[in-house]
Formats: C-alpha cells, sequence, structure tokens
C-alpha cells in the first residue's frame, strides 16, 4: 500500500508541475507577442489546471474510499486518467477560445 502512495503522490506531482507550466505558457500566449498590457491574454487555458484538479481529486479520493482501495485495475485507471486530463483540459480550452 505504501508504494502506491508514493507512486500516486509522484504522479501528482509530475503531472500537476506539468500542467501548472503548460497552463501558464499557453494562457501568456506562447510564442505569440503580446501587444497587450495584460498577462493573460487567453485565460481559457486555466481549463486544463481545472480538469487536471478533478482527476487528482478522484485518484486523491481511492485512497479514502475502503471498498475500492485494493483494487489494482482502478487504481491504473485513475492514473491513466491523471496524465490524460492534461490535452483533455487542453481539447476543452481550445474548444472554448472559438
Amino acid at each position: 500500500m505504501k508504494t502506491k502512495k508514493y507512486f500516486a503522490i509522484a504522479n501528482l506531482l509530475v503531472t500537476g508541475a506539468i500542467a501548472y507550466f503548460v497552463t501558464e505558457f499557453m494562457a501568456r500566449g506562447a510564442i505569440a507577442e503580446n501587444y497587450t498590457d495584460e498577462v493573460y491574454v487567453a485565460p481559457s487555458f486555466f481549463a486544463i489546471l481545472i480538469v487536471w484538479f478533478l482527476g487528482a481529486a478522484l485518484l486523491t479520493l481511492y485512497f479514502f474510499l475502503k471498498s475500492i482501495r485494493h483494487s489494482l485495475l482502478i487504481f491504473v485507471t485513475l492514473n491513466i486518467l491523471l496524465w490524460a486530463s492534461i490535452p483533455l483540459g487542453f481539447f476543452v480550452a481550445v474548444r472554448n477560445l472559438s
């Protein structure tokens, strides 16, 4: 059980850092020049963090529900969902731009 917790914490930290840096990069306008005085020219990219947070909450909830705590399939599925939440959030953000 400790191995699962360490693996989950490592996944949360790595995916959280990736989600944060991708969100900041895209919300500030990526590589394009910013001709406005605004810091965030595309704030819809903060949807990446919202979707990532939902995946992180599900993974954290896994450790508090005793009925599913010993299921390896659910643990692996939630970790894959956590990693998939970054591109899913990117997709949601791009859809909100248009």
